[in-house]
């Protein structure tokens, strides 16, 4: 059992960096799209 728990904060980690990494590429992509929208 104690195991599975230490799998279990293994991947809540992995999705937490990449739940950021996603954000931050969101936020990105939303700024140049405003940018972009804004110019014309």
């Amino acid at each position: 059992m104690k195991n599975q728990q230490k799998w279990v904060e293994k991947l809540t980690q992995y999705l937490d960096q990449h739940i950021i990494i996603a954000t931050q590429y969101g936020y990105m992509m939303m700024n140049q799209h405003i940018a972009e929208y804004s110019r014309e």
